[in-house]
């Protein structure tokens, strides 16, 4: 993951560097919970991810993901270059402590401006004058540099940016999201970011779709729902790559793809507050 970073920070700064008058534009599209071995897994159809590996770079066969190995922390350390220790996202939100005998919850419900110590690669490109875009990024809540922003967030629709929240309502993807499960809510968020390419061209936009996420929650890793689910996503891909084509700029933009983090099955586990509790009883 570091390394990953790395290489983003270096393209992205390469951009930067030439500022608002340069015309190149960059595309990250996390694919939460991806394994890297479904790329050479014959029994997962990957046409468009296995097109982009063979006609661009491919640098590694995995990651090593920061730790804690979770979602918001993971998406961060991607738009900062720093470990969760620096950056501060150590969960999917922030820890709540509850009544005694309640187990500690954690609440998603926060801004970039409570969950982050240091600026996000948006801020610092919004400084260079160059547009950006955020579809289902974790961490951007109530960002005032991101130019169309539609936040990994409960109530995510509330903290959308307005001119991108008229376009979901006037297409009829509110009532999509809010029937359509893991996978409306993917569709959803690939054809606002397919638009926001189209129409709005951003120097950088982030993209993050979760059904395989919540298919590995729900199914465990490589099993067939997660294989299927990981073609629905390439697929998801292809319409980015054809929205850029749509743009004209396919010969000025770099697609990253990746994944946060993979999974392995747990059959046990330890919980030693259990047995303490019953020793003091």
């Amino acid at each position: 993951m570091f390394r990953l970073t790395s290489a983003l920070i270096l393209l992205l700064s390469t951009v930067a560097r030439g500022g608002a008058e340069t015309d190149r534009h960059v595309i990250v599209i996390t694919l939460d919970g991806f394994p890297a071995y479904y790329l050479d897994d014959p029994e997962v159809s990957l046409p468009v991810l296995r097109g982009l590996r063979d006609a661009g770079a491919s640098t590694a066969e995995g990651m090593h993901v920061s730790n804690p190995s979770v979602t918001w922390p993971n998406h961060t350390t991607l738009m900062t270059g720093v470990h969760p220790e620096k950056h501060g996202v150590l969960f999917n939100g922030v820890p709540k402590r509850n009544s005694p005998n309640l187990p500690t919850t954690v609440t998603p419900d926060r801004t970039q401006s409570q969950l982050v110590r240091i600026p996000l690669l948006f801020d610092v490109l919004k400084k260079r004058g160059m547009t950006t875009a955020a579809i289902n990024w974790p961490c951007t809540s109530g960002s005032e540099n991101i130019d169309d922003n539609m936040p990994d967030a409960p109530h995510a629709f509330i903290h959308t940016t307005p001119r991108l929240m008229e376009e979901t309502r006037k297409e009829g993807l509110v009532e999509k999201f809010e029937t359509g499960g893991a996978p409306g809510h993917d569709q959803v968020w690939i054809e606002s970011a397919c638009r926001v390419i189209r129409e709005r061209k951003p120097r950088f936009l982030a993209l993050h779709l979760l059904e395989l996420d919540s298919t590995h929650h729900q199914h465990g890793p490589n099993t067939p729902q997660g294989r299927a689910v990981a073609t629905v996503l390439d697929g998801l891909v292809g319409r980015v790559v054809k929205a850029v084509e749509e743009a004209g700029l396919s010969d000025k933009t770099a697609i990253i793809v990746t994944a946060d983090h993979g999974f392995i099955a747990v059959t046990k586990t330890l919980r030693p507050n259990a047995k303490i509790g019953r020793a003091h009883v």
